[in-house]
């Protein structure tokens, strides 16, 4: 039958009076084992467990449950304690010794005060976590105490405010010191936000001269800044952040967003400076940049088929510029597969004939802007003549500009430009075509140019250069 011993009970509550705040119930057994020279006698008395021992003691020490599911184990002192238990209450808390898993234990539970400085912090509050912060107080009229704070942002974003990270040892040393920008107001128990300076939701105007070092921050920065980071940068260079309720907005993300003038904000929200990062107009399409302008009247040249739409729509690429195009593939899938977040450009930069870059399945292509809705580009594939809808495109860059265009685009000269086709004979010219191209003999002769087009024979170079464009239609 369990039992208690008077002699035990005095020596456990003289090993937790020197700590005010109490001890983890690991760290009391070694303190108690340290002072007493052996272990709590817990099983002699009939307990299965030290815990269960100690809460069988209520006049001796109080048991209770942290929110990490940790046992932290108080004294309750008596008259012959009393003396000395008011001398501790006035001593600094240590955090060495056993106590040191106590005192970060404490720490996490917003129990016990930072012994530094502010000016001892070593990293700042992320622009990130305050943004997310700023959302939550946005739905509060009457702020948040520090505890409640950190359990909101628990529930809401499924992850916790790590304040022992940027330096500091609770929540409400985190509130004090972490959360010094302008917008939040921190209260005797709570935290709030700032009301906004105007009186509607209507944003106001960054004004020029922030306008001016934000440009030249970006200017400094051709890569870019994260979102997240933006603020840290700004303050590194200049001394001030970029308060978004300071203009009406409630997140720093909706603030870049609706400022295009002074940010270009890519689709993983990047920021850069918009004066660098709009297409030029050398990045028009141009006839002139395709293979089209070099090809003579009369001569034949060996082709691949690229898109057959029938004899009034044919696409093909000559084949001494096969090689070229392999190693432009290449070299702009491995420049774009590493640099892309730095590339995009957003619909607002981009107007029809602009030449871009796109990602058609596999690899990163040449293209030709046709059409723009909202968000999504119809771009000619230069190199193929392939016509898509795209999500993305990307600044292309000159070097990738030094082959010209390789698809051309073509009609059949025995095809009637009058007729439509039926998809019964387009078909039977598909797979005629087709035939010859196995025998890699597909050849045409340019019989005219034109801006846009030329005029060809299609051929058969196995067949002593038979016509087959001709031979084809005339069967329809």
């Amino acid at each position: 039958m369990a039992g208690r011993s008077s002699g035990t009970d005095k020596l456990i509550r003289s090993v937790l009076i020197p700590y005010k705040k109490g001890l983890l119930i690991s760290a009391f057994s070694k303190e108690y084992r340290g002072t007493v020279g052996r272990d709590v006698p817990f099983r002699q008395m009939g307990f299965p467990s030290l815990q269960r021992y100690l809460q069988s003691m209520p006049e001796v020490c109080i048991v209770e449950t942290l929110g990490s599911g940790e046992t932290l184990v108080r004294a309750v002192p008596d008259q012959s304690t009393e003396q000395l238990t008011r001398m501790i209450e006035k001593q600094k808390i240590s955090s060495t010794g056993y106590n040191r898993r106590t005192f970060e234990a404490l720490k996490n539970e917003g129990l016990v005060g930072d012994t530094s400085t502010a000016e001892e912090r070593q990293l700042p509050v992320p622009d990130n976590v305050k943004d997310r912060i700023k959302s939550l107080l946005a739905k509060s009229k009457d702020g948040l105490t520090p505890l409640e704070l950190k359990s909101t942002f628990l529930q809401t974003f499924k992850c916790s405010i790590n304040f022992k990270k940027y330096g500091f040892t609770d929540m409400n040393d985190f509130c004090v010191n972490g959360l010094t920008d302008q917008c939040f107001v921190i209260g005797h128990k709570t935290v709030s936000l700032k009301p906004a300076k105007s009186t509607t939701n209507t944003p106001l105007p960054i004004p020029d001269f922030i306008v001016e070092k934000i440009g030249w921050v970006l200017a400094s920065n051709p890569r870019g800044v994260q979102d997240s980071e933006f603020n840290t940068v700004l303050r590194r260079n200049c001394g001030f952040v970029l308060d978004p309720i300071d203009y009406n907005y409630l997140s720093m993300r909706s603030l870049l967003s609706h400022n295009k003038h002074v940010f270009y904000v890519d689709h993983n929200w990047r920021v850069y400076n918009p004066r660098k990062t709009k297409i030029d107009r050398s990045r028009v399409y141009d006839h002139s940049m395709s293979v089209m302008g070099a090809l003579c009247v009369g001569k034949v040249y060996p082709v691949v088929w690229s898109v057959m739409c029938g004899p009034n729509f044919f696409w093909f690429l000559p084949s001494e510029s096969l090689e070229e195009l392999d190693q432009l593939t290449t070299d702009m899938n491995s420049y774009y597969g590493e640099q892309q977040a730095g590339l995009e450009i957003r619909a607002q930069y981009v107007d029809k004939e602009n030449i871009v870059v796109v990602k058609a399945v596999v690899n990163y292509c040449r293209g030709r802007v046709l059409e723009i809705e909202e968000d999504k580009y119809y771009v000619l594939l230069l190199d193929s003549g392939d016509t898509q809808w795209f999500d993305r495109v990307y600044y292309i860059k000159s070097p990738f500009l030094r082959l010209p265009f390789v698809a051309v685009k073509s009609r059949i000269r025995a095809a009637n430009r009058c007729v439509s086709y039926s998809t019964e004979e387009k078909d039977k010219f598909k797979i005629c075509v087709r035939e010859v191209a196995k025998k890699d003999s597909l050849a045409v002769r340019i019989v005219e140019a034109r801006e846009d087009k030329v005029i060809i024979d299609l051929l058969d170079v196995a067949d002593d250069l038979k016509d087959i464009g001709e031979t084809i239609i005339k069967t329809f």
